[in-house]
């Protein structure tokens, strides 16, 4: 669960930088179709550059010291321990979960109201690469997929021809594509402002490229610009795009606006650094090392392999290729120990406390063996961790090059009174 909230918070992090170079480069510049790419494929980008993750080491070597696992903490004044962490972030999880479904329902019940509405309850003329739908509904001039939805009260218009022109291009670029992407990536991201930016700056680009395409088409930019102006005020159909957008200003603006040249494209280049940047940082894996452990990791790589090639009975490995899985993963392992250690009772009474460290192997069979105080604290504190580490179910064991081995862990037990 704890590695779900980190990848949603890398994929903020990556959304935050990419909609950061077109806000500060791209968003003023007139190649709109460069614009549209480069937010539609960074936003996917997000979404793959968390994934990107390479240790820093090309072979695990065995150590005398073991990996440490996280602390279990116990406390003297209950006899059934939960993790409250774990239950903080069960619950986040359920919120989180509970809004994006919300969401997601809204957004297919949209889906259903637009298809239902119009599409299957209207009357459809195809026209050339489009399927025009009239409808007596009071509606701005929208499109959805290869459909364009006309109101009664603007066929025969003179500004037809403009309003065709604008959703056609919608339709022959396949806008809706993008509308549908980036309502399902909201949806999953609700939580991440910047997603909601490049929502809405997509959703601008769209007219920006339709209002291009009219002009381009020979149509007067005057007359395009005062039909604009004429359905500025109205609702919207959500997931479909439509003549009246809320940024008729800024569609002014770069209906007059010069085109950028062809040096200004040059400007996305500067997610080149970024992009690296953001793959150097996922593609890490930090680790801890004690003096005695760097000393080890000397050791050449032809002696690593000799040593993973013989995997002998008594070959134990401090850290692997692919570790060993307690059922559940961590959390659930956090949780079983809590849940089975018993503060003894005399050491209750006596004031006995402390953290005691024990030591064990998961065998290349899966089972906890060879479990021994590293670190102890008392003897009736020791016994009692002892006693369910040992009783630890079966893991998955760990495999260095798809070869099962022994792996060494220390987990420490923090009795505290309380």
């Amino acid at each position: 669960m704890n590695d779900i909230f980190l990848y949603l918070l890398k994929v903020t992090a990556c959304t935050a930088a990419f909609y950061f170079i077109y806000f500060a480069f791209l968003k003023n510049e007139t190649f709109f179709r460069l614009n549209r790419f480069y937010l539609i494929f960074t936003v996917l980008g997000s979404f793959i550059l968390p994934l990107f993750h390479v240790s820093n080491q090309a072979i695990k070597i065995p150590s005398a010291f073991s990996e440490t696992l996280n602390t279990v903490n116990v406390f003297s004044n209950q006899s059934l321990v939960t993790n409250f962490s774990l239950n903080i972030f069960l619950l986040i999880f359920i919120i989180y979960i509970g809004i994006t479904s919300f969401f997601l329902i809204r957004y297919l019940f949209r889906i259903i109201m637009l298809s239902s509405n119009f599409i299957n309850k209207s009357e459809i003329t195809p026209v050339g690469n489009f399927k025009l739908i009239k409808t007596n509904k009071d509606i701005p001039p929208c499109s959805f997929f290869n459909y364009i939805i006309i109101p009664n009260r603007l066929i025969g218009s003179c500004d037809l021809p403009k309003i065709l022109t604008h959703e056609n291009v919608h339709v022959k670029q396949m806008h809706s594509v993008d509308n549908l992407l980036i309502e399902l990536i909201t949806a999953l991201l609700w939580f991440n402002p910047f997603v909601w930016k490049i929502k809405t700056a997509i959703k601008n680009t769209h007219e920006y490229l339709a209002d291009e395409g009219v002009v381009e088409q020979g149509f007067d930019t005057t007359g395009y610009r005062l039909l604009l102006l004429e359905h500025a005020v109205g609702f919207k159909l959500g997931l479909a795009n439509n003549l009246n957008q809320s940024i008729t200003l800024k569609r002014m603006i770069m209906l007059n606006k010069s085109k950028s040249n062809w040096a200004a494209k040059l400007k996305v280049l500067s997610v080149i650094p970024v992009l690296f940047f953001l793959i150097g940082v996922f593609s890490c894996e930090s680790e801890m090392k004690n003096p005695e452990n760097i000393a080890k990791d000397a050791l050449s790589l032809d002696q690593s392999e000799e040593i993973i090639e013989k995997n002998s009975t008594d070959s134990v490995f401090t850290t692997a290729e692919n570790s060993p899985e307690f059922p559940g993963g961590n959390d659930a392992l956090m949780n079983f120990i809590a849940s089975n250690v018993k503060y003894p009772q005399v050491a209750k009474e006596t004031g006995i406390s402390g953290k005691v460290f024990v030591q064990f192997v998961v065998s290349k069979d899966g089972n906890v063996i060879d479990v021994k105080i590293a670190k102890g604290v008392d003897k009736l504190l020791d016994e009692e961790a002892l006693r369910v580490i040992k009783s630890l179910p079966n893991w998955t064991p760990g495999k260095n090059r798809g070869v099962a081995v022994n792996v060494q862990f220390t987990i420490p037990i923090n009795f505290q009174l309380k």
